[in-house]
């Protein structure tokens, strides 16, 4: 696995260097193609990082479970967030927004208010904590 990983490194950073060379010559068409390996390596790059997270994650009970300790709170904040935006439709500048749209955009600013109030009732308490424990 790590030489065939290393043979394809190998092979896009070959192929960036030769673009990017005729980038700089003046061949400008070739930008495209630079793009296309640039986007390759991160695709390959997102890909590897997935992979190993998963394979972190299920590795070990322990892993998951605090894994899930995380996740679950979360997706419970983004539920609630979700069941009390609002969805009617708004005219703006004479575009529409549909009613989804709109439950979307009100669910990611509470979703957002939520995490920053419980940060900052995280520092909140961590100071009071602190001022108590010395």
């Amino acid at each position: 696995m790590y030489k065939i990983l290393k043979i394809v490194a190998l092979a896009l950073a070959l192929l960036g260097a030769l673009f990017g060379v005729m980038i700089i010559s003046g061949q400008h068409d070739h930008a495209n193609n630079m793009l296309m390996v640039a986007y390759a390596v991160f695709g390959i790059v997102v890909l590897a990082v997935v992979g190993f997270i998963f394979a972190n994650i299920f590795s070990s009970k322990q892993a998951l479970m605090s894994t899930l300790k995380g996740i679950v709170p979360f997706l419970v904040l983004l539920l609630i967030a979700y069941v009390i935006a609002d969805g009617t439709p708004v005219e703006k500048g004479g575009q529409i927004f549909t009613a989804g749209k709109v439950k979307m955009v009100n669910t990611g600013l509470f979703l957002f208010y939520f995490l920053a109030l419980a940060a900052l009732a995280t520092m909140v308490w961590s100071g009071v904590k602190n001022m108590f424990k010395k």
